[in-house]
């Protein structure tokens, strides 16, 4: 309902913007693709209660249209619709007579509805205001692991990627930006305050902010940053459900039989997150190599500062860590990057209680109840994730492909009540490859 508000606002008010200045047009653009995939190996304990991914095939069709719209001399309106036709299997295992993976879904998503405006208040500095429905990426070089700081859970510590997704993170509120022009390089300095649209408690208010710094010929790219995730709750008792009788206490809360103190779990945390790029060509004259080749990069984040007893007790079990090199392709590719991600994380990648039981304590498949001590239930055979990503333009058609063992999820496409918010490839073992055909105009 929110989304839908902003593009019909922005959709009433070009015609004005066009009124006033007739001789500015929109800009109308388009594009539409097919991807296939399968998934390799996805071997699961429990496949009485989940879909069972292993050698599945994957296959979708989106098309979108974008349109932007001057406004003024400083202001641009950008309203950005996509279609989707997808299955989240397209064939199940022998013997499963559960045809429900088999049904095509239709989707309709807003990926663009906002208003940005550029004030240049000097040759060296500028102020950007943003406020709608607006993609962020703050790691221009992530392929598909990365991007910590808004694509990710605090408690439970929960990251997402998959192929193709780095770069569709999605803000709903205000972005302010300040750029300084320098001889030095170019400092900058962003704050955003959004609606959570994509993390339960939805509606909740967070305030995030971000500092970078590139350097001459952007030989050395950093940044950094923190988000107050849910830092204004609409609902407390969703918030920490701990603190009502209307949720499972087990779940949200823990009992210290020694003291006979209860901590409360919650959704509420702070996030952190830090990054840089270094880009070698920029100190040499390698006319040979294409544009992205040989960038090396890495992020690492701590997704929740404060320990609780019980399921949160170390620091670096909520810290991912993320590094890649984009290898040479010669200018044969656009881009052709390898990534890795390391995360200590002794528990399931998996939403599941945190939409399915409002609970803010870690998922297990085997659903047996709350126990901190067992050893087996910390996983390990996870803690490593991979990815290879290609891709290459020619004129209006682009071919893109990856390899990987990542936080791929298919809960989108599941039919309502029967989502499962489990990875597709949830051991560092198994993996799948996506091929994606597209053209833009």
């Amino acid at each position: 309902m929110k989304l839908s508000l902003i593009c019909l606002l922005i959709l009433v008010c070009l015609p004005m913007a066009f009124a006033q200045e007739e001789k500015k047009s929109p800009v109308i653009s388009g594009w539409g693709w097919m991807t296939l995939g399968q998934v390799q190996n996805s071997e699961r304990s429990n496949k009485a209660n989940i879909i069972d991914f292993n050698k599945k095939w994957l296959s979708d069709v989106q098309t979108g249209i974008k349109v932007t719209a001057p406004v003024g001399c400083r202001s641009v309106c950008k309203v950005h619709l996509m279609g989707s036709m997808a299955f989240p299997v397209v064939n199940v295992t022998a013997g499963n007579d559960n045809a429900e993976p088999l049904q095509k879904s239709f989707s309709f998503a807003v990926l663009d509805a906002s208003m940005k405006t550029n004030w240049q208040i000097s040759d060296n500095h500028t102020i950007v205001n943003e406020f709608g429905y607006f993609p962020v990426k703050y790691n221009p070089d992530a392929m598909n692991l990365g991007e910590y700081l808004f694509r990710s859970n605090a408690y439970p510590a929960l990251v997402s990627s998959g192929f193709e997704t780095a770069d569709k993170v999605k803000l709903a509120g205000l972005h302010t930006g300040y750029i300084n022009h320098a001889g030095s390089g170019n400092y900058k300095l962003d704050l955003f305050i959004n609606t959570e649209t994509e993390h339960f408690p939805t509606h909740d208010i967070s305030l995030s902010m971000m500092a970078g710094y590139t350097t001459p010929k952007t030989f050395f790219d950093v940044s950094a940053g923190v988000s107050f995730f849910h830092m204004f709750g609409f609902d407390e008792k969703r918030l920490t459900p701990g603190k009502t009788d209307a949720y499972n206490t087990i779940a949200t809360s823990y009992a210290d039989t020694a003291t006979g103190d209860t901590t409360h779990y919650t959704f509420r945390g702070t996030k952190m997150a830090g990054r840089f790029t270094v880009d070698p060509k920029a100190l040499f004259d390698w006319s040979f190599l294409g544009k992205n080749d040989l960038k090396i990069y890495a992020e690492a984040a701590v997704l929740g500062v404060k320990n609780y007893p019980g399921w949160y007790q170390n620091m670096d079990e909520r810290m991912p860590i993320m590094f890649g090199i984009n290898l040479p392709a010669f200018k044969v590719l656009d881009v052709l990057a390898l990534e890795f991600e390391y995360y200590k994380n002794p528990y399931m990648n998996a939403y599941q209680f945190v939409w399915k039981s409002n609970s803010p304590v870690p998922y297990f498949e085997n659903n047996v109840g709350i126990d901190y001590t067992s050893e087996w239930k910390k996983k390990t055979d996870d803690d490593w994730k991979w990815s290879v990503y290609a891709s290459k333009k020619i004129r209006n058609v682009r071919i893109s492909g990856q390899v990987a063992s990542d936080h791929a999820s298919r809960a989108s496409y599941l039919p309502a009540g029967k989502k499962l918010y489990t990875e597709m490839v949830p051991r560092t073992k198994d993996w799948y490859f996506m091929l994606r055909c597209g053209f833009l105009f």
